[in-house]
């Protein structure tokens, strides 16, 4: 049997996880609001934005609707159908808010 091919660059799990962790700041949330909100361990949530851990089809799913953003986005990077004020802040690469 042939060996599989690898992933497209963009749907490496550090490009998913530098999306997700995107999403986070662009929210304004933590990543403990995150894995709480979609009931992840936090260990589970850490490895998926840092890329150490390729992200099951069913969690992106409930990070697309948490998020309100497409699977392609998450797993392309695709933004056409991002809101249109996350795809420009998104565009802008508005930093994330200072910790006070």
């Amino acid at each position: 049997m042939p060996a599989k091919p690898p992933p497209p660059a963009r749907m490496e799990p550090r490009a998913v996880g530098r999306r997700l962790k995107a999403l986070r700041e662009m929210n304004d949330l933590s990543a403990s609001d995150c894995w709480r909100a979609l009931n992840l361990q936090a260990s589970a949530w850490s490895a998926y934005e840092t890329g150490g851990r390729a992200l099951p089809a069913i969690t992106a799913a409930a990070i697309s609707e948490f998020f309100g953003v497409t699977l392609d986005y998450i797993y392309l990077g695709d933004r056409r159908a991002l809101p249109f004020d996350l795809a420009r802040k998104l565009d802008r690469g508005e930093p994330k808010k200072p910790d006070a």
